[in-house]
């Protein structure tokens, strides 16, 4: 693979590449970049492209280990999707010159920015598509443990909605669990990112995704793996069968996301109910001290997540909203509008179900929050009941003395005053 110089890619200046940092997050290691590859037929078959490895050795030549052309000639290919790990910067460039893409894919992919957008419209021919968009998923890596520790009682720490929230057992918790059998587990929830291109042409297309090189994030194997599986299944393939447009591929992927959403609100529902628990408990200001930080960082992070879900709706509704320009001379165009809207709206009232089901999270979390102030206003009456009571109580003693000191001090000073 030859090195594709700076100027050839699209004309871009040092100043801004530098400023968007698109080549300085670029890997620059020893690991291999790999691009994993599934090829979609014109019968709507998937089928495993060979893998390439871009062997780096920064910044001396860098050498693959197949000559493949991934937009030279292709027979019965529909769509070529093609999971892009590690990306060098080499291969930024090489992909980038290759299928003419626009750099903001690049610079928005490496910073983590979500956007959408169409470019380069032909109509009758075809265009460019791209979505960025990040979203959240559950690990229970120990490396994420040990980079975000469960926070010590008492200790105070900033709320960063952007870093990983630890749903971790503080040792309170950890005790109720052995009494009240709770679902407390070591879970961290990270933000993720889906980056896609897609260059629709008449003949056949091409995706390009984009993965962050952090640790447990999806990598481009991992997605690939998933598509595969996609691609078995009945449902899948019979849209595929269906219709021609390659663009399902892509609305596929984002599908991805979406069971990554799930899985997080199971985790984020049960915590919900476990915090529920101690603070319905008799032991609640024992407890009180740890949980007002894991309360208030839960609807700070649920609100982050009402944002993203935001997002991932915009993008469906911008997929659903524009129709590859290739088909606008197909047989089937008909059929492909009607099983897209149908599709996109499939997914839309998903994403409408998680947005619901995020605001429920945050409806019971304020409920909770109510209920712990409550609780303290409750047991201040109380101690102010007693503390009343208590004074009440003085006053009478009190009174009794005077009445005493009244009646004895006359005969006192009368007898004084005789002698």
């Amino acid at each position: 693979m030859a090195w594709i110089p700076a100027r050839t890619l699209r004309q871009l200046e040092p100043t801004p590449v530098a400023r968007s940092k698109m080549l300085t997050q670029c890997v620059r290691t020893v690991q291999p970049c790999v691009i994993y590859g599934i090829d979609v037929t014109g019968e709507g078959h998937f089928k495993r492209v060979r893998k390439d490895c871009v062997v780096l050795r920064y910044p001396k030549r860098r050498k693959t280990n197949s000559g493949r052309n991934y937009r030279g000639v292709r027979e019965n290919v529909r769509v070529r999707a093609l999971f892009v790990d590690n990306l060098s910067e080499s291969v930024l460039k090489m992909l980038g010159t290759k299928y003419n893409i626009e750099p903001f894919f690049f610079s928005s992919s490496t910073n983590w920015i979500p956007s959408r957008y169409q470019e380069e419209v032909r109509h009758g021919d075809g265009d460019h598509i791209t979505v960025i968009l990040p979203f959240i998923r559950i690990t229970d890596s120990e490396k994420q443990k040990k980079m975000y520790p469960a926070m010590k009682p008492g200790e105070k720490r900033t709320i960063d909605v952007m870093s990983p929230l630890h749903l971790h057992g503080n040792p309170y918790l950890l005790l109720l669990q052995l009494c009240l059998s709770l679902s407390i587990g070591d879970h961290v929830l990270l933000i993720d990112l889906l980056a896609i291109h897609m260059i629709r042409e008449k003949d056949s297309s091409t995706i390009i995704t984009y993965h962050p090189a952090l640790s447990d994030r999806t990598t481009a194997e991992h997605l690939h793996q998933v598509m595969e599986r996609a691609g078995g299944s009945v449902y899948w393939s019979k849209i595929f069968a269906a219709s021609e447009d390659p663009t399902f591929f892509f609305l596929a992927i984002l599908w991805y996301a979406l069971y990554a959403w799930d899985e997080t609100f199971e985790t984020l529902y049960n915590r919900i109910k476990d915090l529920e628990v101690i603070l319905n408990g008799s032991n609640f200001f024992t407890a009180m001290s740890d949980l007002n930080y894991d309360l208030h960082s839960l609807q700070a992070h649920l609100l982050q997540y009402q944002t993203l879900l935001h997002d991932f709706e915009i993008s469906v509704t911008f997929v659903m909203e524009t129709p590859n320009p290739a088909m606008e001379k197909s047989e089937n165009r008909r059929t492909t509008e009607e099983l897209m809207k149908r599709e996109c709206k499939n997914l839309l009232s998903e994403v409408d179900r998680l947005h619901r089901r995020c605001l429920m999270f945050m409806g019971r979390l304020k409920n909770a929050i109510d209920l712990a102030f409550a609780t303290v206003n409750i047991e201040d009456s109380r101690q102010t009941f007693k503390l009343t009571k208590s004074s009440l109580r003085d006053s009478a003693a009190m009174k009794q003395i005077s009445y005493l000191t009244m009646i004895s001090c006359p005969p006192v000073l009368l007898l004084q005053s005789l002698g």
